[in-house]
């Protein structure tokens, strides 16, 4: 059954934001605006209200319909609420909510299954589908959509063991509720603190620290080209003599312990021409998703 303009009551699956986009092909440039799949739209807008209905707590109320977008990848964009707000950017860190769900209406993916009313997501990094970068160009703070992906533009041929069937188009309930400030600029590398501890005596990060940190490390053509959760070992760092990135260790300065952070460092402060063999292309941007675990004063 499909799921139309709507989506049936769901099942609960276990969260997969973070998943890797195997099945998906690789993505070569580093802005998700450089597509020819994505110029030829057609706006259709339509007045047809379709009615309220009971449904289970984790579904969507059937809403009327404002206007839709259909592009000529397949990809299929369904507003019921147009918002007002600034439109998506590449590098943009947005506070989503999300259900992400199969032809059948089962959800497989979503915010509230990790029981929480919204999350950050920083866009333009590839850590979700194609499908998504494609359709967020279209997009304004405010929005509420619903999203059709096909399947080469979702999971593609190898879904997700367990979750998502090979071949397997994809639903995607959003609302884009903000766009996300920097908490602090560091000579041009960007700080956003996403989680912060609320413990009133947390060791801040200093100069001559020692921290222990987890993180995934991100470019646009290689989303987690670094994971220190594979090992299932952090990483320590004594901020006055490490090897680590110095544009990371300048931006981990006045951090507090436990704190989770997006740092977005320009490429001109990360790897340059240069760029990181098999990881990094050269002149392109980072980004460390991060959460300290330690801090020694």
């Amino acid at each position: 059954m499909k799921l139309n303009n709507t989506f049936v009551p769901f099942l609960v699956f276990p969260i997969v934001f973070a998943c890797t986009i195997d099945g998906v092909k690789e993505v070569e440039s580093n802005t998700p605006f450089e597509t020819s799949d994505s110029t030829n739209v057609e706006v259709i807008d339509t007045t047809e209200a379709e009615s309220n209905a009971n449904v289970d707590t984790l579904a969507i109320e059937l809403k009327d319909t404002v206007s839709e977008l259909v592009l000529d990848n397949g990809i299929k964009i369904t507003w019921y609420k147009k918002g007002e707000g600034p439109k998506v950017e590449m590098y943009d860190v947005l506070r989503i909510d999300y259900k992400n769900a199969l032809e059948d209406g089962k959800v497989y993916d979503g915010n509230h299954l990790i029981q929480k009313t919204s999350i950050a997501y920083p866009y333009g990094w590839n850590i979700q589908t194609e499908g998504w970068k494609l359709a967020m160009q279209y997009l304004h703070v405010g929005d509420e959509v619903d999203i059709f992906l096909p399947a080469k533009l979702a999971r593609g041929e190898k879904g997700i063991p367990g979750l998502v069937p090979p071949n397997a188009d994809n639903y995607l309930h959003l609302n884009i509720l903000d766009k996300i400030a920097p908490t602090a600029n560091v000579d041009g590398i960007k700080v956003y603190t996403i989680e912060e501890s609320k413990e009133a005596n947390e060791a801040v990060v200093k100069s001559n620290s020692k921290i222990k940190v987890h993180y995934f490390a991100h470019s646009a053509s290689q989303p987690r080209y670094a994971n220190t959760y594979a090992d299932v070992k952090p990483i320590n760092i004594d901020m006055a003599n490490t090897t680590e990135l110095p544009a990371l260790v300048k931006a981990l300065e006045g951090r507090k312990n436990h704190d989770k952070v997006y740092v977005h460092i320009p490429a001109e402060k990360a790897y340059g021409a240069k760029g990181l063999e098999g990881k990094v292309k050269p002149n392109e941007d980072i980004m460390y998703d991060l959460i300290i675990l330690d801090v020694k004063n």
